[in-house]
């Protein structure tokens, strides 16, 4: 099943997309590989779907229905890795929501996975997932479910004043990318650039900015780990500051657990503290 590109789509010329390859080799080029679906799980049990950017670019996505009677919607935006749109069929998140009775959509960000590479507007391909998923199910309310680099853009794409999802879990966001890259020389000295040559495009790229262009109405759990070196609970505490009095910000700090894995090694109270929100 797929849908058209917006009528206010503007697909990008070739070279610009080559430019774009280019630039994101420092940061994103060890995931590049052809992509599988995760062992152990049954591809028949998803439904396929395709739906494009407002750049043009192709992305790919994975719909698994809920157990029973369906609560709601959940945009899974994944990490960076090699797993892709699978990261949370692999972990098992998507069977923890499904079986809470929510449709799980997952999908490739542009250059992930099967997703056509095309440009840094990552926040786009959420919001175009999500206009998907709300053609789909017109009468089920949307939540974006993001780890690390989704869970920033997840941030990010709710700033849009279109965006048809009010409702955000950010596990491992980090408050802007210079605060995750700057580990690491190279792409940092890259993002450096990035904010002088084009201060606007960094600046839709960075989720303490953009939280705080949040309408009233939305409401946002950060979820992070002490021993989390990447995105600390320091990060949680400045997308918290970031925040407009009338969104609600809520909280989750586990005492261990690696980095985008909260579920995997705090089990428990990452399913009681989401599911909990959720149901909210």
């Amino acid at each position: 099943m797929s849908t058209p590109a917006s009528p206010a789509s503007l697909p990008l010329p070739a070279w610009q997309r080559r430019a774009f390859d280019l630039l994101k080799k420092p940061f994103f080029g060890r995931f590049q590989r052809p992509w599988r679906f995760p062992d152990g799980h049954r591809p028949e049990d998803y439904e396929r779907f395709e739906t494009r950017n407002p750049h043009g670019g192709r992305l790919q996505g994975l719909l698994r229905l809920a157990e029973g009677p369906a609560r709601g919607v959940l945009l899974l935006a994944h990490p960076m890795g090699f797993a892709a749109k699978g990261f949370f069929v692999k972990y098992g998140h998507v069977d923890l929501f499904r079986g809470a009775g929510y449709h799980c959509v997952s999908f490739d960000f542009n250059g992930f996975g099967e997703s056509e590479s095309t440009s840094f507007e990552y926040p786009l391909d959420l919001l175009a997932v999500a206009h998907w998923a709300r053609a789909r199910f017109p009468a089920l309310p949307l939540a974006a479910v993001g780890a690390s680099f989704g869970a920033m853009r997840a941030i990010e794409a709710a700033a849009d004043p279109g965006c048809p999802f009010d409702v955000v879990v950010a596990e491992a966001a980090a408050a802007s990318l210079p605060e995750f890259w700057r580990r690491y020389p190279v792409p940092y000295a890259v993002l450096r650039a990035m904010q002088v040559v084009h201060p606007r495009g960094e600046r839709r790229l960075r989720p303490e900015a953009q939280i705080r262009q949040y309408a009233p109405g939305r409401r946002l759990l950060l979820i992070h780990s002490r021993t989390d070196e990447l995105t600390p609970p320091t990060q949680g505490d400045k997308l918290q500051a970031a925040a407009p009095d009338h969104v609600r910000v809520e909280r989750l700090v586990v005492d261990r657990a690696e980095h985008t894995h909260v579920f995997r090694d705090a089990p428990a109270e990452y399913s009681r503290t989401v599911l909990s929100f959720l149901e909210r």
